[in-house]
């Protein structure tokens, strides 16, 4: 009976198995074997795209954490948008002016930006901050009554919202790769399984002296690391909780 690769293998099992299968297919001169090299021509360029597409998924789903530092982010934009409103209503004239002023970078950059999707949010965010860092403008939120706290608060919050959002993405970019590398596994595993394996078993048999040598290892390969997952899948459905009727 033919070895085969189990589908359950993970796309880092497969790509290890077909790495050994390469190590041992190299040890021999196979030119002589047109039909074999071509089976063989396949297998490392497949093999290549399955590893480059292999990646560490980040888990987690980053939808109630970006909600979280977006409403923060939403109450201290307001709060400091409050603020410098508020101080435009100063008796003492220069701290209207300035108010007035700091105002109107605000409105350049959108009074409503926390009603923006979290993409064009940063963004005014950010354009407003970079406005309001100047040195010119600092001043003028210096003589602002809760201005700069409240534009602190703003700045570490839209930051925090900042970085959840990139995680999101990134967790998004690994799922996508993730899949990719379970399409690719598919291929390799296909190799293997559907040509290269049985190729090599019919013609141990028919050609012993070349061929059954190196069949013979391959098929412990696969034999070796099926056994461990056959093994695995019996624990797994043997591990079932004990109910209290069984206690």
């Amino acid at each position: 009976m033919e070895e085969k690769i189990l589908s359950s293998y993970s796309a880092k099992q497969v790509d290890n198995m077909a790495e050994n299968i390469l190590f041992e297919i190299d040890k021999t001169d196979w030119s002589a074997d047109v039909y074999f090299t071509e089976i063989i021509a396949k297998l490392p360029k497949d093999k290549e795209v399955l590893q480059n597409s292999l990646g560490l998924i980040r888990s987690g789903d980053y939808t109630e954490e970006l909600s979280e530092r977006d409403a923060i982010f939403d109450r201290d934009i307001i709060c400091f948008k409050n603020f410098v409103e508020s101080n435009k209503y100063m008796r003492e004239e220069s701290k209207a002016v300035a108010a007035k002023t700091v105002w109107k970078h605000i409105a350049a950059n959108d009074l409503q930006m926390y009603r923006l999707g979290y993409e064009e949010q940063i963004a005014s965010a950010n354009s407003l901050f970079v406005e309001l860092d100047k040195p010119e403008n600092k001043a003028l939120i210096d003589l602002l009554i809760g201005a700069k706290e409240t534009l602190d608060f703003a700045k570490e919050s839209n930051a925090n919202l900042m970085e959840t959002y990139r995680k999101s993405k990134e967790a998004k970019s690994d799922k996508e790769v993730g899949i990719a590398a379970s399409l690719q596994q598919k291929k390799v595993r296909e190799i293997i399984n559907e040509e290269l394996v049985p190729y090599l078993s019919v013609m141990a048999k028919a050609k012993p002296d070349t061929y059954a040598g190196t069949y013979k290892i391959i098929a412990t390969y696969i034999d070796d690391l099926n056994t461990k997952a056959r093994g695995r899948t019996t624990r797994n459905t043997n591990e079932e909780p004990v109910t209290e009727e069984q206690e």
